[in-house]
């Protein structure tokens, strides 16, 4: 079932959509779009959440005053969301404080995102206590590495393509080095000549390295999954223990 969640906050309106599951679920995903804003794909990821006994929110990050209808706007939007990462965080924060004030509290929380979606929910990650995963599909790195890692138990999982011409060698050596340096527990897979947006069904434009490949959307889903069933287990045990 899908919902529309509509909250005003300093950026305008968001208009974020709610996809629950038939039963009750003490799990909640929040779902980072694209640079293009919520489209059919990220519906289609939130209804095999649902499948899974999850429900599922679709961010919408971007809000009402922001043009998506053309590169232009769309380039525009991101750079004004990546000038400033400090304020990138607390927008991010925000919004989720949103969701959960109209949905209400859930036992375990974790995010996904697919390219600047990506971006985010590494951020938020980073920043948020509560979040017990963080999975970027082809999400860009291209955040300052001197940004303090606020929150050390939420686990992140990075799927990248290695010919993704979006993120620089330089940038994943020092993605790797920060989490490293930050002790936080974090899988990073690179899938060998493999584009940007190769989880996204009918992305293909080779010459801006831009590819959507069969192979790596399944192997990186049933990563995701793998990682989703983890803490999920993890924190039925931890229920357990304090029961």
């Amino acid at each position: 079932m899908r919902t529309s969640i509509s909250r005003t906050v300093h950026t305008g309106l968001h208009s974020h959509e709610f996809f629950a599951t038939d039963g009750k679920t003490g799990t909640l995903a929040l779902i980072f779009p694209t640079w293009a804003g919520i489209s059919a794909f990220e519906r289609e990821v939130a209804k095999r959440l649902n499948g899974m006994g999850l429900d599922a929110v679709i961010v919408d990050y971007h809000g009402s005053r922001t043009d998506l209808t053309s590169m232009e706007g769309r380039q525009e939007a991101m750079q004004n969301l990546v000038a400033d990462f400090e304020a990138l965080r607390q927008h991010l924060q925000t919004l989720k404080s949103e969701i959960e004030r109209e949905l209400g509290a859930y036992e375990n929380k974790l995010s996904l995102g697919y390219c600047l979606g990506g971006l985010c929910t590494l951020q938020l990650g980073l920043i948020d206590s509560e979040l017990r995963a963080s999975i970027s599909f082809h999400g860009l790195l291209s955040f300052p590495k001197d940004l303090p890692a606020l929150t050390s138990g939420c686990r992140f999982l990075i799927l990248n393509g290695s010919a993704d011409p979006m993120v620089t060698r330089q940038e994943i050596a020092e993605t790797l080095d920060y989490f490293d340096q930050n002790q936080l527990d974090m899988s990073f897979i690179s899938f060998s000549g493999t584009a940007h947006s190769f989880a996204i069904p009918g992305s293909n434009n080779p010459a801006a390295g831009v590819a959507y490949s069969p192979l790596a959307d399944r192997r990186s889903w049933r990563l995701a999954t793998d990682l989703i069933a983890e803490v999920s287990e993890a924190n039925k045990a931890s229920e357990g223990k304090d029961a």
